[in-house]
């Protein structure tokens, strides 16, 4: 019995050291989103769903944004429409992720009629049975309560990640996810075509949702605490605008008025200016110049308040 007892234990502690050393392997590569679980709290934030995380490039911010208005890095801790539309989920998350006693923060917020809608052929919020839901801790490294609640493969792959790597989505170290995909005419056409057929579909299933616009106030007085908050409307291409006008014609009136002591930089009709990967998320060095203009911008309107 003894004996038994000493083989169970060397098995027990052999598994959980390979389980321990496998989660030091994880990196942006894993997925799309663990890396932003393994960061320190943050005092300013860019916050939002997809557009916001690949769109909005905090290395640009922290380089143009005036030090007076932004003495200290910023992070994207932006994810998906079905991650991320303004919530309880995501304000749980935020509140992880923000320092307690941090102040003189910057807080952008993208928003567009996703981000407060609500898919009508559901009875529950969606983003409460996916990843940011099932942890409860936000900032620790290794992560090994989102690689064993949160993370959809076997801890496995992160070992046959290592001998190959899939760089297709690289979320960066400051929280922007790189997507690096074949940008040729034919290709992009394609993709964009697919993703507009898809947000026609969307557009069926969602409406604009009181309770988001409460959780999306809530958000923005425990933000105001800790510093500056702006609402942005990332741009996207005139066909995924014009389904977003038809799903809320009046979205822009809606956040002049619920919101009217923001700053809210509208964007919308600058598609013309940039590149998209699929026609709702700007390409990489689109949004490069993107974070430039919205970092000027902020410079102006805020030495002129």
């Amino acid at each position: 019995m003894k004996r038994f007892i000493i083989k169970i234990s060397f098995l027990i502690i052999a598994i959980t050291t390979t389980y321990i050393l496998l989660g030091f392997l994880a990196d942006g590569t894993t997925d799309p989103f663990y890396l932003r679980f393994t960061s320190p709290k943050q005092k300013s934030l860019i916050l939002g769903t997809s557009r916001a995380a690949q769109g909005v490039r905090p290395e640009i911010l922290d380089s143009v944004i005036d030090k007076k208005i932004l003495n200290h890095s910023i992070y994207n801790f932006a994810f998906t429409i079905l991650h991320s539309p303004y919530g309880e989920t995501y304000y749980k998350t935020i509140k992880s992720k923000l320092g307690e006693n941090s102040f003189n923060g910057l807080f952008i917020l993208s928003v567009d009629p996703w981000s407060i809608s609500q898919k009508t052929n559901l009875n529950y919020d969606i983003e409460s049975k996916k990843e940011l839901s099932k942890l409860t801790f936000f900032n620790m490294n290794p992560n090994y309560d989102y690689l064993i609640n949160s993370y959809k493969n076997s801890m496995f792959n992160l070992l046959i990640n290592k001998f190959n790597r899939d760089s297709t989505l690289l979320l960066h170290k400051n929280g922007w996810l790189e997507v690096n995909i074949n940008m040729e005419k034919d290709e992009l056409r394609k993709r964009t075509l697919s993703k507009i057929e898809v947000y026609k579909e969307n557009g069926k299933k969602y409406k604009i949702s009181d309770k988001r616009i409460f959780w999306l106030d809530k958000t923005i007085r425990l933000l105001k605490k800790h510093g500056r908050v702006i609402l942005v409307r990332i741009p996207v291409n005139k066909e995924i605008l014009a389904i977003e006008n038809e799903l809320c014609e009046n979205f822009d009136s809606i956040i002049n008025t619920r919101f009217n002591n923001l700053l809210y930089l509208n964007y919308k009709e600058d598609s013309n200016n940039y590149t998209f990967v699929d026609g709702n998320h700007l390409y990489k060095a689109s949004g490069k110049i993107f974070s430039k203009k919205l970092a000027n911008d902020i410079n102006n309107l805020f030495f002129n308040e």
